[in-house]
């Protein structure tokens, strides 16, 4: 397995492209859509689209409404061990 810049191996980069266009395709068709709107309708991790929206490739309507998002999305996710 050859790894690029992104810490990817080719068929992982691929794959994350087609979701990354798929919530981007969705966004397009309904503007103003939520976090969890997008990744649930497009089957992409909540957290691919909170790296579109800090990456500036996905646009956020109102701060405290993505925070309110991100905390719905996030919730209930287990902590990996060893993390506070």
């Amino acid at each position: 397995m050859i790894l690029n810049k992104f810490t990817l191996c080719y068929e992982c980069r691929r794959l994350e492209k087609q979701e990354v266009d798929r919530a981007l395709e969705y966004l397009k068709a309904h503007r103003g859509a939520t976090l969890n709107e997008v990744a649930l309708a497009t089957n992409v991790d909540p957290q691919l689209v909170l790296r579109l929206i800090r990456g500036g490739r996905m646009e956020v309507v109102a701060q405290d409404r993505l925070k309110k998002m991100a905390d719905l999305a996030l919730k209930g996710r287990k902590r990996p061990s060893g993390s506070k």
